[in-house]
């Protein structure tokens, strides 16, 4: 893992350069913020920790955040751009860890990311994903080398493409040290009237290579890359290893989304569906996954309190069965990869599964549940809840089933205030009740300011 001070000289010296482009007219915003925690145990409310990029940890007190980003804009539509950010907290294993570091270059047709960036989020954080089922926002952002479409690219009438082809390095502490990560994306937008659209697309992640304290060296050469990119099998299909179904550790969503656009706002209906093996490509393990709605006001040509409206149903229940070859898809869980979908020992997909005990194997993996967020807002106040109602069923594993299943509440209410160029000031409130645990009660007060 590269060290805080690496990332410290590195940031000074994006600094440097901005303040070079600066006097070619670039612009810049830097930003830093403080909060404040306190929960009624020792763990904070879920929605107090979860999703926030790995900023804050279960445990943390507090959080001292800061970062510089700028874009300067070139000739025939080209753009630079890059971010670089950091967060110290307490209670986390690495306490100062860089947050985003990246530059960007995007033309017409193209967009190049290096380093590492976060996904971007349509929901405005009232979602529990965040906008993708395998990356929910609930861990930092990977860095690796991101090459996709700035822009669903237009075919032919009424028909465009968005694509996306990544290769990141899963540099964290890890049971499998040194694993890459393929990443690649295929999605079709077609108007089928004036006012909606349809997306259909599949998105697919693969662990592969790196070094295992059980296996040892894990296949890297080109030929095993091509084996990855299309799943295909390698290794002995005898052996007790990933390969024996496919090189790698694979996992992917289907796609489906609707929107329609109305003179009130734009009404999203969407669905992921989740994959690891071909039984999950077959979609046996239906209905698992996440299936929502969301509804963006037009506050362009109307002046409206309500800011936005999320509603999911989230279920990872079914994965193709206990019985049989293709049961018991044991979802975010890896053979050899045995850190399985992490990334610094946070869960990278949906929040709602969890570590064991330990803390170094995917534990309960079989939840549903209801998500409603709400945002609304007047002049410099905005304020946005999040109320989800689940189970919690542990998994197929005989020693790790919940029966009856632990039933859970999560709340959590933000206010905020907008002083303009003397900052943002916060205040958040949660809440968890459930079996199993004593109810948790937090607070978090925090101020961030930026300049542009």
């Amino acid at each position: 893992m590269r060290s805080p001070k690496l990332y410290l000289l590195l940031l000074l010296n994006l600094m440097g350069s901005v303040s070079f482009l600066h006097a070619q007219q670039l612009e810049y915003k830097a930003e830093a913020g403080l909060s404040l925690l306190r929960s009624s145990q020792r763990n904070l409310p879920f929605w107090m920790q979860a999703n926030t990029n790995g900023a804050i940890g279960s445990e943390s007190n507090f959080l001292i955040h800061g970062g510089l980003e700028g874009q300067y804009v070139l000739s025939n539509g080209w753009r630079l751009s890059g971010k670089a950010s950091l967060f110290y907290r307490d209670e986390v294993p690495t306490e100062l860890q860089r947050d985003e570091f990246f530059g960007q270059l995007d033309t017409p047709w193209l967009s190049l990311v290096v380093g590492a960036k976060r996904n971007r989020d349509r929901f405005e954080g009232l979602s529990t994903v965040q906008d993708n089922f395998l990356i929910a926002g609930n861990a930092r952002a990977i860095p690796g080398v991101l090459v996709e479409a700035p822009r669903a690219l237009k075919i032919f009438k009424g028909v465009a493409l968005d694509y996306g082809l990544g290769h990141f390095w899963l540099n964290d502490d890890r049971f499998v040290e040194d694993a890459r990560l393929h990443y690649k994306r295929l999605a079709a937008i077609i108007n089928i009237s004036p006012r909606s659209t349809v997306r259909a697309g599949i998105q697919h992640y693969a662990q592969w290579g790196g070094n295992s304290p059980e296996r040892g060296e894990q296949p890297t050469g080109f030929s095993d890359f091509i084996d990855v990119f299309f799943a295909r099998r390698g290794g002995d299909a005898a052996a007790d290893t990933d390969q024996a179904n496919a090189l790698g550790n694979h996992i992917g969503i289907y796609e489906l989304e609707v929107n329609h656009r109305t003179a009130y706002g734009n009404f999203r209906f969407y669905h992921h569906h989740p994959f690891e093996d071909g039984s999950g490509t077959r979609l046996k393990n239906l209905p698992d996954g996440i299936w929502g709605f969301y509804f963006d006001p037009n506050t362009t040509a109307y002046t409206s309190f309500f800011k936005g409206m999320v509603l999911e149903y989230f279920q990872t229940t079914d994965q193709s069965g206990e019985f049989g070859d293709s049961g018991r898809d044991n979802y975010f869980r890896s053979g050899v990869y045995r850190s399985g979908w992490t990334y610094d020992g946070n869960i990278l997909g949906l929040p709602f599964i969890s570590m064991d005990a330990t803390g170094l194997e995917i534990g309960n993996n079989r939840v549903r549940g209801l998500h409603l967020g709400l945002s609304a807002g007047r002049n410099a106040w905005l304020v946005k809840t999040k109320l989800t109602a689940w189970e919690n069923f542990g998994s197929f594993r005989v020693d790790n089933r919940l029966d009856p299943p632990q039933q859970i509440l999560n709340t959590f209410v933000s206010f905020q205030y907008d002083f303009g160029t003397y900052g943002i000031l916060e205040l958040q409130t949660a809440a968890d009740w459930g079996h199993g645990f004593r109810d948790t009660y937090g607070v978090n007060l925090g101020y961030r300011i930026s300049i542009q």
